[in-house]
């Protein structure tokens, strides 16, 4: 019996992970995980891909939408000014 009922997820690679991300990221409006294996470097089957998403996401990954019709879209990076300070609120990288 396993003592962590939970599956731990497996590191991504980091070519993968960078190219999904590059490409989520040329579509700032959204872009569906159909499209984004068509732009990889690389193939990547799509039950991967989908497995990928959860794993990547890390604060800077939008999704809407279910099943075929899912986009997936960078976070937008917002600027909130109190006084003379801004606070970014958001992920840089996206």
């Amino acid at each position: 019996m396993r003592s962590n009922p939970l599956p731990i997820p497996k590191a991504i690679p980091e070519q993968e992970s960078e190219s999904i991300a590059s490409v989520i990221r040329r579509y700032p409006d959204g872009i569906e995980g159909g499209v984004i294996r068509e732009e990889m470097a690389f193939p990547l089957p799509p039950r991967t891909l989908q497995r990928r998403f959860p794993v990547l996401g890390g604060g800077w990954l939008n999704h809407q939408g279910t099943g075929k019709g899912k986009r997936y879209s960078p976070r937008k990076l917002e600027l909130k000014v109190s006084g003379n300070h801004g606070v970014f609120s958001g992920s840089p990288g996206a």
